[in-house]
């Protein structure tokens, strides 16, 4: 399955290597795990598939898929502004 470039797709990806970029730096100055970039991780993950959910109806018209990805991108920002 190939990655269309969706807005929503876009900023979990971007969100994803921010998770694993803090998670690197976390362990090598060997701090104490706060598990919440593993939490951003997963959300981004879940995200990523709820993408491939909303692309893969039929039902929904084309615009409105990227309407619906623009608010859900909005909504995962905001809760990244709020969880770092």
């Amino acid at each position: 399955m190939r990655f269309y470039k969706s807005p929503l797709t876009i900023i979990c990806i971007f969100l994803f290597a921010i998770g694993i970029i803090l998670n690197i730096r976390m362990f090598v100055i060997e701090a104490w795990p706060t598990y919440l970039f593993f939490t951003l991780m997963a959300v981004a993950l879940l995200f990523i598939f709820i993408d491939m959910k909303i692309r893969g109806s039929e039902n929904i018209l084309y615009q409105n898929k990227i309407i619906i990805q623009s608010i859900i991108s909005s909504v995962l920002l905001a809760f990244t502004l709020f969880v770092i």
